[in-house]
């Protein structure tokens, strides 16, 4: 019979910086390039201050943090200890979006790579849709042609999405990434179980749809600017004539004026 160890995966707000994290913690040799940083049994025992089998946690560079081979105190307690070295910040949404399972002891960290990978996407997902959600009465209002739509808060949102996408970039290339592992057909069997790549491609939608918004903004704050230099030039062409205008046909000057006033009030 199988052993089979248990597997909690928890997505963090933020990527990691796993070199700073490894000087922190007193762990040496850990190369830069690596996405992944592990505190092997030895680690999670002194953190513990007893022993454990089987024991591991694993660090990823895309923002998520994966215990195996522990139970929900112990799993508490490790998060405790880690949130010495990572901000606070960081955890303090984790247990709306982490996961946990079984599998062979054997395939624990094939796991726990597709785990990370999956709660990191969720993650992900969750905060595209509820920028959509914020920003749709405020989208209907300026579809209409209406101003009221484009107001500070529009505008606090608009920034907000910007600096999702921007974070959510780095996220998405490190989700995106060719496993490195050796046991790639296992990988695949989860990946699939998780719906990765179709999970993907629904976000990468998503986020499109994001940029359409930030373009709407940019374009109708355009149009709002161009409207008031349209009435700043009626204003001017009424009270402040130039010469050269002194001999045009008045009534063609008048109607010109009436022109962009109605513009800008249309």
């Amino acid at each position: 019979m199988k052993a089979y160890v248990r597997i909690v995966a928890v997505p963090i707000k933020k990527n990691i910086n796993l070199a700073l994290l490894a000087s922190s913690m007193g762990i040496k040799g850990f190369e830069n390039w690596r996405g992944c940083l592990e505190l092997d049994v030895q680690s999670v025992a002194s953190i513990l201050r007893y022993t454990v089998e089987n024991a591991c946690v694993l660090l990823y560079k895309m923002g998520c943090i994966v215990i195996i081979g522990l139970n929900e105190k112990e799993e508490q307690t490790i998060l405790s200890r880690l949130k010495l070295f990572l901000e606070i910040d960081y955890l303090k949404h984790m247990y709306l979006f982490k996961d946990y399972d079984y599998c062979p002891v054997a395939q624990r960290h094939t796991k726990a790579e597709a785990m990370a990978r999956s709660v990191r996407l969720r993650w992900i997902e969750i905060q595209v849709d509820e920028l959509v959600e914020q920003a749709e009465p405020l989208l209907i209002k300026i579809n209409k042609g209406s101003k009221r739509g484009f107001t500070p808060k529009f505008r606090y949102l608009i920034a907000k999405i910007q600096r999702f996408e921007i974070e959510s970039a780095g996220i998405l290339a490190m989700l995106g990434r060719t496993y490195q592992g050796i046991s790639k057909e296992t990988y695949e069997a989860y990946m699939e179980d998780y719906n990765i790549k179709e999970r993907l491609m629904i976000v990468n939608e998503k986020l499109e749809l994001l940029k359409s918004i930030t373009s709407i903004h940019e374009l109708f704050g355009r149009f709002i600017g161009w409207q008031r230099l349209l009435a700043i030039e009626a204003v001017l062409l009424i009270c402040f004539p130039i010469p050269g205008l002194i001999s045009l046909d008045m009534v063609a000057l008048g109607q010109r004026v009436l022109l962009l006033i109605n513009t800008f009030f249309k």
